[in-house]
Order: structure tokens, then C-alpha cells, then sequence
């Protein structure tokens, strides 16, 4: 009697389990990477850069200079990921996040070191080990605020994050104008380890649902890099510039623009397109026509629910 033919088992390939965590790993190390380097170029343009590359100046100039250096920085992110369709309301509620939330975030990391140290005589060890600390908080209250966005909804946690900052403002300035490292500190994990990481946290849920699968991407991408690119590196050099213009190295203007950055952010929340009648996802490519429309968020679904 002939053999049957020998048949090759097939590699099943990893589970659903197996790959959610490959990309959970990939996606952690990615943005590690590129957040520190960031973080510490920025550290160091507030508190060295200008020392090092401009030491005729004096330290509030050098610290302009170093953050204009950083500015550009940004400048060449959106090249990676511009968008050319019609998406113009998607593309305009990242665009404000990316906006809002890049102003907040770097004034409250890396201008209040420059601050500190240019006018206020603090120890730039102080600022520094303020901002360590906070990152080590941002380890608890980013995956909290996570949670919560997959309980509450994104666009709730997103607009409660940017409603927060905005009250914490005015605060903000009156706990490192103390000079006691103590409440510096304090000040910097509200601001950095509580505040930033409640809108960082919404954005992946929030952002993505704005494009369809097969401009997700780049729709994203676009939207975010160029929010950071105008708002990352020109909001430190605003707030520069707005205390170096005030013969008391006045605050408050500085507050003012934290306040509408804020604002900002809430906007782009309130204006999000989840929709609990968005139908799923259709490849393009299907045969049916149909395209892919916006996923739903929690927020939204739960209303439908209540009717």
C-alpha cells in the first residue's frame, strides 16, 4: 500500500497572547528610547548647553540659545509622517492634543530646571532630582491612567488631565518661587509624575481612533509631530523670553500660556470622533466598498447604552 504523503506540520505562529506581548515590549522600549533622548537633551540645554556652547553670554541668553538649538529639533519630526488627505477634523484634534499637551509638558519639565537655576538660585541638582522623581511616579500613574481611560473613557481622562494643569498653573510658579527643596520637589511630581502622564496616557486610545486603519499612521504621525514641533521647543523659548522681559522676572505670563495650552488640549478632547454608531473596521481592499470609520471610545458607548 502507498505512503500518504508527508505533510509538513505548519508553524501556528505565535498566540494572540504571545504577540500582544511582543508588541506591549516593542512599543515600551520604543518609546523609552525616544522619550529620554529628548528629556535629556532638553535637561541638558537648561541646565548646561548654554554654559558649555554660549559661555559669553549671560545665563539667561545662553539658555535661549540652547533652547533654540532644541526648538529645531523638532522642526525636522513632521517629515516623517505629513499627510496630504481629506482628514481635516481628525488631523486638527491631534494637532491640538499633540499641541496643548507638548507646551504643558516641557514647560513643566524642562523650563521650571532653566527657571530654577537662571532665576532663582536653586541648585540645578534640586531641579534635577525633582524630575527623577517625577519620572519615577510617571512609572505608577501612567499605566493608572491607562486603567482609566479603558474604564472611564479616553476623552474624560484626556479633558480631566488638561482641566487639572490649568488649575495647577498659577501653583506651579508659587512652589518653586519657595526655594525650599522640599515643595520644588512636590511641585515637580504633581506637574511631571500626576498631571502629564493623565493626558500621555489617553492619547495612544484617543489619537488613533481619529484616522481610519489605512491612514492611521501617518495621519498620527502628521498630526503629532507637527503639534511638537510648534509647540515643543518654541513654548520653552515663549516662556524664556515672557520672565527675562519682566524687570522682576514676573511669572505670571508664563502661567497664562500654561493655562492656555490647557485649554487646548480640552478642546482638541471635547472635538473627538468616536462614535458609538461607527461601524468596524472594513479593509479598503475587502470588495465591499466600504471603508473603515473611526472606532468608538468607552465615553461614547456608554451613553448609547443609557438610551
Amino acid at each position: 500500500m502507498a505512503n500518504a504523503p508527508y505533510k509538513e506540520a505548519q508553524d501556528p505562529g505565535p498566540s494572540a497572547a504571545t504577540a500582544r506581548r511582543r508588541v506591549a515590549t516593542a512599543t515600551i522600549v520604543g518609546s523609552a528610547l525616544e522619550w529620554y533622548d529628548f528629556y535629556l537633551y532638553a535637561s541638558m540645554a537648561a541646565l548646561v548647553f548654554g554654559k558649555i556652547f554660549f559661555p559669553q553670554t549671560d545665563g539667561a541668553t545662553g539658555t535661549m540659545a540652547a533652547f533654540a538649538t532644541f526648538a529645531a529639533g523638532f522642526l525636522a519630526r513632521p517629515l516623517g509622517g505629513i499627510l496630504l488627505r481629506k482628514e481635516r477634523r481628525g488631523l486638527l484634534v491631534v494637532l491640538a492634543v499633540s499641541l496643548g499637551y507638548n507646551a504643558l509638558s516641557y514647560i513643566f519639565k524642562t523650563f521650571s530646571l532653566a527657571y530654577l537655576s537662571d532665576f532663582q538660585d536653586v541648585s540645578a541638582s534640586v531641579g534635577a532630582f525633582g524630575i527623577t522623581l517625577a519620572s519615577a511616579a510617571a512609572l505608577v500613574t501612567v499605566p493608572f491612567f491607562g486603567w482609566a481611560s479603558d474604564r472611564f473613557g479616553s476623552r474624560r481622562v484626556l479633558a480631566a488631565g488638561g482641566i487639572a494643569s490649568a488649575l495647577f498653573a498659577f501653583p506651579f510658579f508659587v512652589l518653586l518661587d519657595t526655594g525650599n527643596s522640599i515643595l520644588i520637589w512636590l511641585c515637580l511630581v504633581i506637574a511631571t509624575g500626576l498631571l502629564a502622564p493623565a493626558m500621555f496616557a489617553p492619547q495612544g486610545s484617543l489619537l488613533s481612533r481619529q484616522f481610519p486603519p489605512d491612514v492611521r499612521v501617518s495621519g498620527v504621525g502628521t498630526g503629532r509631530e507637527i503639534g511638537a514641533a510648534l509647540s515643543g521647543g518654541l513654548a520653552l523659548l515663549a516662556a524664556l523670553a515672557i520672565v527675562g522681559a519682566s524687570a522682576t522676572n514676573a511669572t505670571w505670563g508664563v502661567s497664562l500660556l500654561l493655562v492656555a495650552a490647557a485649554v487646548v488640549v480640552v478642546i482638541g478632547a471635547a472635538f473627538d470622533r468616536g462614535s458609538p454608531s461607527a461601524s468596524p473596521a472594513v479593509a479598503r481592499d475587502s470588495g465591499t466598498g466600504l471603508h473603515p470609520s473611526p472606532a468608538p471610545d468607552r465615553d461614547n458607548v456608554r451613553a448609547g447604552q443609557t438610551h
